[in-house]
């Protein structure tokens, strides 16, 4: 099954099921990347009294002018730290799933990635309504891709890379 369907159809499965259940929505937009042309948005679903749940999704297109091209979805379950959520401090493993095109220094690299990691972030509510979100984090992705070069033939690679992936600041909206 293409990778594509899979992550549509868990992005789908997700949200049709945890939507009924919630008790805080917040929809959020990491304006860090999109000063780097790549658009996102994520949605924060509040599970409990300290736990909360993110997925975001990204499409990445020629950001500052590179041949880049790239759809993620980023998950994660935050742990709040001071007591309340979507407030203060947190930290949350998370993981990645990506499909992705890049092309750099006459190299096409064609693949796709799955990682897990940490994130870490700190909200400041202005009010009760909107959220303020500095986060910066990581995972340890497992890659495989087609590489092609000017003049060779496909080579099929694999292996292991950090990849960042939560380094900004996000703007949100509380809707319930």
């Amino acid at each position: 099954m293409n990778l594509r369907r899979i992550i549509f159809f868990l992005f789908f499965l997700f949200f049709s099921r945890i939507f009924a259940f919630c008790q805080l929505l917040t929809i959020k937009n990491n304006v860090v990347e999109d000063a780097i042309s790549t658009p996102n948005i994520s949605f924060e679903i509040v599970a409990g009294q300290r736990i909360s749940f993110e997925v975001e999704g990204l499409v990445m297109y020629k950001p500052l002018e590179k041949k880049w091209k790239a759809f993620a979805l980023i998950s994660e379950v935050k742990y709040w730290l001071s007591g309340r959520v979507l407030s203060r401090f947190y930290m949350a493993p998370c993981n990645l799933i990506t499909t992705y095109r890049i092309h750099r220094n006459d190299e096409y690299h064609n693949g796709d990635a799955i990682g897990v990691g940490l994130v870490m972030g700190y909200v400041f509510p202005p009010s009760s309504r909107w959220n303020v979100e500095a986060s910066i984090g990581g995972v340890y992705a497992h890659y495989w891709e087609d590489k092609t070069s000017f003049g060779t033939s496909t080579i099929r690679q694999s292996g292991w890379l950090p990849i960042p992936t939560k380094v900004g600041i996000s703007i949100g909206y509380v809707i319930k």
